[in-house]
This record gives structure tokens, C-alpha cells and sequence, in this order.
């Protein structure tokens, strides 16, 4: 009886200490895009979808989870251009619109057609836009996302292959509401 009882008590607190992480990673959510703003949130899932729908038809027959590492694998060994990837042209028009009519694209980059000719303007990372310092607010004790921001404040532009070695030796968690979102800004599409 007592061995059951110890069962019990394990088990709930196990789903206890569940449902307290998954109530305080909510919390950071809800700040997040409270922080950035519906609109741009909204930018953001729906291109975090659209990746999603993306890794799916290019990297079927796995995980969700492990088709992030697969692509992150792809771009590190610098093979990316190697792939015949299927886009829904549409959508990921419809999808940049969005994140230029609400803001966000200006957010999470700088553009300086002055560097280079009108066409084609030079994209840097913003480091002072609220994407970055909405991560701030967040960040807490996840070593993923505060090395994220260190080094997006110390260099801003990384290589990309570098970043996805990064990410993969860090163990992100591929399921991760903030993981899901810097990947998607930072290599969809890699080219």
C-alpha cells in the first residue's frame, strides 16, 4: 500500500511540475506578443506555419521536430542550393506582404538601398528592433535564446551555416514556440 501510495504522489508531481512549465511558457508567450504586437505575431505563426507546411513537403516521412534538425543539418553543411525545394509561391507572397504591411519585417531587419542599387538594398539585422528585445524580455534561463541574442547584439549578421551549427549543438528544442520563430527568421527561405 505504501509503495502505491509513493506511485501516486510521484505521479502527480510529476504532472504538477508539468503543468507549471507549460503554464510559465505560455506566460512567455503571451509577453512576446503582447511585447511585438498582434499583428506581427500573427506575421510570424503564420510564416512559422508556412515553414512547417514547407518542411513537410520538402522532408516528409519524419518528425516535425526532427525535419527542423534535417533542414538546420542541410544549411550547416552549406548543400542547401543542392535540393530542389518545392515553395507554395503563393502563400509565402501573401506571407511577406504581411510582414511588411504590419511592421514587422522592419523590426527584425534594416534595408539600405543606398549601399547597393535600389533593386536589390542591402538586409541587416536589427538589433534594436522589438523582435530581438521581445526575445529579451523572455529569454529567462534558456541558454538557446540568450546565446541567440548575445551574439545577434555583439555581430547582428552571422553566416548562416555557423547559426545552424549553433542551434544544432545547443540541443534546441525543435518544438519550441521561440526556437520555431528564430529559425523561421533566420533561414526560411535560406537563400
Amino acid at each position: 500500500m505504501k509503495k502505491i501510495s509513493i506511485i501516486i504522489i510521484s505521479i502527480f508531481l510529476i504532472f504538477s511540475c508539468q503543468n507549471i512549465d507549460s503554464k510559465a511558457n505560455e506566460s512567455r508567450i503571451i509577453q512576446f506578443e503582447k511585447f511585438l504586437g498582434n499583428n506581427k505575431a500573427n506575421a510570424l505563426t503564420l510564416k512559422v506555419v508556412d515553414f512547417e507546411k514547407f518542411l513537410q513537403t520538402n522532408l516528409s516521412g519524419i518528425s516535425i521536430e526532427k525535419s527542423y534538425a534535417k533542414y538546420l543539418e542541410i544549411i550547416k553543411s552549406g548543400e542547401y542550393d543542392e535540393y530542389s525545394w518545392n515553395y507554395n509561391a503563393t502563400e509565402k507572397k501573401q506571407i511577406n506582404k504581411l510582414f511588411e504591411s504590419s511592421g514587422l519585417k522592419q523590426e527584425i531587419w534594416n534595408y539600405n538601398s543606398s549601399l547597393t542599387n535600389e533593386e536589390f538594398p542591402l538586409k541587416t539585422f536589427n538589433k534594436f528592433g522589438k523582435y530581438l528585445k521581445g526575445l529579451e524580455l523572455i529569454q529567462e534561463s534558456d541558454s538557446t535564446i540568450i546565446n541567440y541574442i548575445k551574439i545577434k547584439k555583439a555581430i547582428g549578421d552571422v553566416s548562416k551555416n555557423i547559426l545552424a551549427d549553433g542551434l544544432l549543438k545547443s540541443n534546441a528544442d525543435f518544438s519550441d514556440y521561440f526556437i520555431k520563430r528564430i529559425i523561421v527568421v533566420e533561414f526560411y527561405p535560406a537563400n
